[in-house]
């Protein structure tokens, strides 16, 4: 029998999704009931939220959209507006994911994830005019997550494999410009050179827009005199645990010392 609460039963679907031992037929009879009492009570949330789990064990995508989409309407968002592009993105509905990316206002924090959504879409409908738009909109900064970055280094190589190199240079001069000093954006560029037959003045001009060649001169200088540093570090634990270690007291300049290591990351 089903238990008197939803919340009971919340529990016992959430126990069933994770164990194996209830089957599938199991989980649909108690979905069944649950759907019932939705319907007498369209505006339970937790009723709905509790089908959401019976749909996804029973991998009914169709069913899992149309509550999402009744939770969208019930609860404040972005939340299940998140939950409704990543599904449409699975079942390929692009121009769902088109139309939920454009009308979600979201946080700073997450815009770039809501415009890798858009380029994931746009790529899929072969809208190539569209993207350049798309990545002037992208915010990356060094402080971008790693994930937000390898994702967008993804679709750089996505859009180069298929034949959209102008849409693979926009994509990684963005990149290149937040996060000079990344290997793999690096890698990626030397990639895009590769396949272009105007290398060489293509390089120049990537290269004129992302570091300047003093800039990079300079980066060098410090990054040799970093590993220099660090080397010495390494001489002198091993003087301290020898007691050989003998301390040099002298003036130094503090600023000096702040902005080096922030010119370094």
């Amino acid at each position: 029998a089903l238990p008197s609460t939803a919340l009971d039963a919340y529990g016992l679907l959430k126990a069933a999704i994770h164990d194996k031992r209830m089957d599938t037929q199991e989980v649909g009879l108690i979905v069944v009931e649950l759907e019932k009492r939705s319907a007498a009570e369209p505006s339970d949330t937790m009723l709905l939220r509790t089908l959401l789990g019976g749909y996804e064990r029973l991998e009914d995508r169709s069913k899992q959209r149309e509550t999402i989409v009744r939770l969208v309407a019930l609860e404040p968002p972005p939340r299940w507006r998140y939950e409704l592009i990543w599904l449409d993105e699975t079942l390929g509905r692009w121009e769902d994911v088109l139309t939920e990316v454009r009308a979600l206002k979201i946080s700073k924090a997450d815009a770039d994830w809501l415009v890798l959504r858009e380029l994931a879409a746009l790529d899929a409908l072969n809208r190539v005019d569209e993207v350049a738009a798309a990545i002037d909109r992208l915010q990356v900064t060094s402080a971008t997550p790693e994930t937000v970055i390898d994702e967008l280094m993804a679709r750089a190589m996505g859009f180069l494999d298929r034949g959209s190199t102008a849409s693979a240079e926009t994509l990684l001069r963005k990149l290149a410009l937040a996060q000079p000093q990344k290997r793999e954006i690096r890698r990626a560029i030397a990639y895009l050179f590769g396949t272009l037959e105007d290398q060489t003045s293509l390089e120049a001009s990537f290269m004129e827009t992302t570091l300047k060649s003093d800039d990079l001169e300079t980066l060098i200088n410090d990054a040799a005199g970093h590993l220099l540093s660090v080397i010495n570090d390494i001489l002198d634990i091993s003087k301290i645990q020898s007691g050989r270690y003998t301390l040099d007291s002298r003036e130094v300049n503090v600023d000096e010392i702040v902005q080096a290591c922030i010119s370094s990351f």
